[in-house]
């Protein structure tokens, strides 16, 4: 295992950073020991169930937020979903006690001990048994490569104009999140948090525009919380301390997830770039190609992410679902050449790698892989011909039971529910 294929941590939806941890099992057991004898034995009395120490850092920006926000979880009571670095998404966990050390000599950044152990009748946390964990690394990958590109290749201090230019584009930047991570509902806690996060941004474009290396951190602390704003629990209202506590649960919230994602795929798509005639005019379309990758690549990066983690009824919906994931991957290379082409007509020797494309062409692989693997065991729409019968009794005759029978309905909005009849679109079994 390397750091990229580490996950990043959390507690009920609450993020933090590890620094260290400790996991400590074993077995149950009595010691029976007979007076003058020199044998002992001992009775085995199950499974221990283990506890996990770990060793957490909150840290700036919005350190008052995100420290709220975990010691809110973490003293919220019952289970949740710890999402540890090591073993992944761990369910039914509980915080039994934990320590936070805040220090006037590190002002923004507190150091917090937390214990957990699982409450579910059963010894052993289970991580979930998929490709998250590979696939979050190669997210991490990317959106750490697009950071750096855009803290080496921005630059705003060669003009008025050209400041006023990449001012004008990151306010774009911010409507734009704003506006897509409104598109589905949200738990009103964590929408209020977010868009503070978002206003505190706006408001502190003028300084952010002049620090590349500021701004990049920020954009990217946005993607992360929008890829935490729609947590979900089974058959309950959305609240913000609440954890997806099944898979179906994650399936719900990464649907939601990946359309706001999706939603910011267009951004600044109708924007024409400048003729290049000047290095004015050729560092303002480096600035915007820029911005625009960092919207764009971001977002798809979250959104193979997500997309990995939907439960799909059908091969349709993920051939539906891949088929927008690839037109917006060739966006991007498309968008990369306008920043190499702007990047080196520039006398300044801009140094930007872009392992952003090379990162984000993984994940892609990985994700087009994850979708091959999930089709060899999903249903697909296949057409049958029937008699005139009710859609409980199609599904009865079909599948032996009638959980399909809704499944059967939506494929065939067409028909009479109470009279399928001819050419009728059914899963397979």
């Amino acid at each position: 295992m390397n750091l990229s294929e580490t996950f990043k941590a959390s507690f009920k939806g609450a993020p933090f950073l590890v620094s260290k941890g400790s996991t400590a099992g074993g077995r149950k057991d009595v010691l029976h020991q007979y007076p003058n004898s020199n044998r002992q034995n001992v009775e085995d009395l199950g499974l221990r169930p283990r506890t996990l120490t770990v060793e957490g850092i909150i840290n700036s920006p919005n350190y008052v937020r995100k420290r709220d926000q975990l010691l809110e979880a973490l003293e919220s009571g019952g289970v949740g979903l710890l999402v540890h670095p090591f073993f992944g998404n761990l369910e039914n966990m509980v915080c039994r006690s934990f320590s936070l050390s805040e220090d006037f000599t590190e002002l923004g950044e507190g150091k917090i001990s937390m214990n957990f152990t699982v409450s579910d009748g059963v010894a052993i946390p289970v991580g979930t048994k998929n490709n998250a964990s590979y696939l979050n690394g190669l997210n991490n990958s990317v959106q750490d490569s697009m950071n750096k590109d855009i803290s080496k290749g921005f630059k705003t201090s060669a003009s008025a104009s050209i400041f006023e230019s990449a001012r004008a584009t990151m306010k774009r930047m911010f409507d734009k999140i704003d506006s897509a991570t409104k598109i589905v509902s949200q738990a009103t806690d964590q929408a209020n948090a977010f868009s503070a996060l978002v206003n505190d941004l706006t408001t502190s474009i003028n300084d952010l525009a002049r620090k590349p290396q500021a701004f990049a951190d920020s954009i990217t602390n946005v993607f992360a919380n929008i890829n935490g704003l729609y947590a979900v629990a089974s058959s309950v209202s959305l609240t913000g301390n609440q954890s997806v506590t099944s898979a179906r649960d994650a399936s719900f919230q990464a649907t939601k997830t990946l359309a706001v994602y999706s939603a910011l795929f267009d951004f600044d798509d109708n924007v024409p770039e400048l003729e290049n005639r000047t290095q004015e005019t050729i560092r303002r379309n480096l600035n915007d190609c820029l911005l625009k990758q960092q919207m764009q690549l971001s977002a798809l990066g979250f959104a193979y992410l997500n997309s990995s983690q939907i439960i799909y009824s059908n091969v349709n919906e993920i051939d539906e679902v891949a088929r927008n994931l690839e037109i917006q991957f060739q966006k991007i290379v498309k968008n990369n050449d306008c920043i190499a082409a702007n990047a080196d007509m520039l006398a300044e020797n801009v140094d930007i790698d872009q392992t952003s494309l090379l990162a984000i062409q993984d994940l892609r692989d990985a994700t087009q892989t994850l979708f091959d693997e999930i089709k060899l065991t999903t249903s697909r729409i296949i057409e049958i011909k029937t008699e005139e019968m009710p859609a409980p009794v199609l599904a009865f005759q079909y599948y032996g039971s009638l959980d399909l029978q809704q499944e059967i309905i939506e494929l065939n909005p067409e028909q009479n529910v109470s009279f399928f009849a001819g050419n009728v679109s059914i899963l397979s079994p």
